[in-house]
């Protein structure tokens, strides 16, 4: 239960998987199933109240992935058992039941928006749902070549087309979502233990979780080598994703310790060291750094997956800056809970009795 308080630490106020951005604002659900609005140019943050149906939202499991489409916003829990539309115009949530179920993290190989439908490829299902955002009804695709992939893949979507590179491999899988179509071919050489394709300017630049970069052209089937592996460990979860910029490549930590920034131009790699005053990361050990960045107005910013700054970082100069917002804790949560006639438990330890009642009658 996303709401049980003795499973949770303090940094699991700020601590998301996705977020969606528009007017200024970052809207994430955090993961203690908190809705956050954080405008930023100020760096204020708040819980948003006042959302009809949302104390359903409480009892599910950690918001997995986001998207926007036709004015709402579309949740995915971890354990894929549920999905949660959002219409922020309304001040409304429902719960959905989705039917792709098999862990409680990392149900989904990718999840993305085309048009007005929202495609969401399970890993251990041998199915495609495609959910039409102007109804919310939920279909079923059969596609036998996606069947039948190898599901050790890593996702990447240009366009009308998503990409699934096998890892360690030479295979790629490139599915039509305008025909729903699946076509399987082969890069010139084997990639690594692939993370997060991004795809920029014609390109698709893949990162290993080693940290070796390279970068695929598409059209004529060129994989170019742009850096070796950083980590020598096998099997290391050092990096989970890349962030590519006109000038330089940002390469964000998983489980491991750095950033990193590779020059575009002089093809030199540094290790950054411009973190602002106060920046941590606020995790456990086994708690990954980054997952996601989503573009707006030219800058990419970065999700708080376990980090108390935004990380952002402008498109064209490949130049960065941070946001340090003032993320709600216990009382802001306790007052939530209070209004949403939603039933906790709290420890002293957490929260002081006369804390406790200070929450409670000031809601």
């Amino acid at each position: 239960m996303a709401n049980d308080v003795y499973s949770y630490a303090e940094w699991q106020y700020s601590a998301h998987c996705d977020f969606w951005i528009s007017d200024g604002e970052i809207f994430f659900i955090n993961c203690r199933n908190l809705p956050v609005s954080i405008d930023i140019r100020e760096g204020s943050a708040e819980i948003v109240g006042g959302v009809e149906g949302y104390s359903e939202v409480l009892q599910l499991g950690i918001i997995e992935k986001m998207l926007w489409a036709n004015g709402k916003v579309y949740c995915f829990e971890s354990r894929s058992k549920y999905m949660v539309i959002y219409d922020p115009d309304k001040k409304c949530c429902q719960c959905q039941e989705l039917d792709f179920h098999h862990n409680d993290w990392g149900n989904a190989l990718t999840i993305t928006l085309y048009g007005d439908d929202i495609y969401v490829f399970p890993k251990y299902k041998q199915f495609i749902l495609k959910i039409d955002t102007k109804t919310d009804q939920v279909s079923r695709i059969k596609n036998p070549a996606f069947a039948k992939m190898d599901k050790n893949v890593s996702a990447g979507v240009k366009g009308d087309r998503v990409y699934f590179f096998q890892r360690n491999s030479d295979k790629v899988t490139e599915y039509d979502l305008c025909d729903d179509r699946c076509r399987e071919f082969s890069l010139p050489k084997e990639t690594g233990d692939i993370v997060r394709p991004q795809y920029f300017d014609g390109l698709f630049f893949l990162l290993s979780r080693e940290g070796g970069l390279s970068a695929w052209d598409m059209e004529s089937n060129v994989l170019e080598t742009l850096l070796p592996p950083i980590v020598k460990e096998e099997n290391s979860y050092y990096f989970s994703t890349c962030t590519v910029t006109e000038k330089n490549i940002w390469l964000l930590p998983d489980l491991g310790e750095d950033i990193y920034v590779y020059c575009r131009e002089s093809k030199k790699l540094e290790k950054y060291d411009g973190y602002p005053e106060g920046f941590d990361y606020l995790m456990t050990e086994a708690w990954g750094k980054y997952i996601i960045s989503h573009e707006y107005k030219g800058t990419y910013y970065h999700d708080m997956h376990s980090a108390n700054h935004i990380l952002c970082i402008d498109k064209d100069s490949g130049e960065e800056k941070w946001i340090k917002p003032s993320i709600p804790g216990r009382m802001e949560e306790c007052q939530y809970y209070v209004r949403n006639g939603c039933q906790f438990v709290l420890g002293e330890a957490q929260l002081p009795l006369e804390k406790y009642i200070e929450a409670v009658c000031g809601s």
